[in-house]
């Protein structure tokens, strides 16, 4: 690994060579790759384009998400900034660089979006943000090239495994009933949970190289690293398990229709975010914070509280409020 290293070095050495002016639109791009971005675009596209696809761009998200934390964890891989001195880390990151999250991820949301879409123009956008997105992490000094490779070959494999397995699961999902969707939702969440929670324990005795931290102090010194944290998956999974539960409660009373005029379309992306920055921001000022059992299980709760006012409540809310009409099936 440690050929690779040196050569990852170099190669974000030499991008960012390229100069500084290229710091804002690096910044720019790697933002449309972050978490918190995609929170507040999916449930627009949920709200305001297409509840289908939204849905499955969230439910595909949140999985990726938790995918990506547990492979980073397994893999215990530091950043680039974390080895090197002489990379520069324009922005601080707390957990391990392989695979990237930005990378898996964009190809992952963008690509959903392409394959509803189907047009070539769109393939063309997706896929430059796409890699642009993951150009921005090597030039940022966040990933070496091989991080960023990874995640893409990762996210293409999660499109690829959506792709076939989408059918025979809705035909399985629509046989067991809502309970038993329910259930399985909340197994799976709790898999991921429980397999990045393995992923530590088989870590044993490893503890993060001291130059790792010294490193990563140095350039961030208000950012201590913290790779070994659970938050990122407990968060994904509560997502997923709120989106689920959501939208099985939304179906049992016919869905609803994302289309209508624009203001119409506007007035319920208001009303929403408004219902999400709330519970966003409110539950965090309520739950207890910290690393243990109760403050995870707080965490857990309070994203999938997020997940169901964004696929349940606030379509019912729309529709009460007739900003939209009901469907017979979601």
């Amino acid at each position: 690994m440690e050929i690779i290293y040196e050569i990852g070095i170099e190669i974000t050495l030499f991008i960012q060579g390229l100069g500084e002016g290229l710091i804002p639109v690096m910044s720019f791009f790697t933002y449309l790759g972050v978490e918190e971005f995609y929170i507040f675009l999916a449930p627009a596209l949920y709200w305001c384009v297409n509840s289908s696809l939204g849905l499955r761009v969230g439910l595909l998200l949140m999985v990726s998400i938790g995918i990506n934390n547990v492979l980073k964890i397994a893999i215990h891989s530091p950043r680039p900034y974390w080895i090197d001195d002489r990379v520069t880390a324009y922005l601080p990151e707390t957990s391990f660089g392989i695979p990237s999250g930005h990378a898996q991820n964009s190809v992952v949301f963008w690509g959903t979006i392409a394959l509803w879409a189907k047009r070539t123009w769109y393939w063309v956008l997706s896929i430059g943000v796409i890699f642009l997105i993951g150009f921005s992490r090597i030039y940022l000094g966040l990933h070496f090239f091989h991080d960023v490779l990874l995640g893409w070959l990762i996210g293409v494999l999660i499109l690829t495994l959506y792709l076939w397995l989408e059918k025979p699961l809705l035909t399985w999902l629509k046989k067991i009933g809502s309970i038993k969707q329910t259930v399985a939702a909340f197994l799976f969440s709790l898999t991921i949970i429980l397999l990045a929670s393995l992923a530590i324990f088989l870590l044993g005795d490893w503890e993060l190289p001291q130059d790792w931290i010294t490193n990563a102090a140095a350039a961030a010194p208000t950012t201590p690293i913290d790779p070994l944290a659970l938050e990122g998956v407990i968060t994904s999974m509560g997502a997923f398990f709120g989106f689920s539960v959501g939208a099985v409660l939304l179906n049992t009373r016919g869905g609803f229709d994302a289309g209508g005029n624009i203001w119409k379309r506007a007035v319920r992306f208001i009303i929403g975010l408004i219902g999400l920055v709330i519970l966003y921001f409110g539950l965090s000022l309520i739950f207890p914070g910290g690393k243990n059992i109760i403050a995870y299980t707080f965490r857990y709760i309070r994203y999938a509280a997020i997940g169901l006012w964004v696929t349940g409540l606030a379509p019912v809310i729309f529709i009460k409020l007739n900003l939209a009409d009901p469907l017979k099936k979601l």
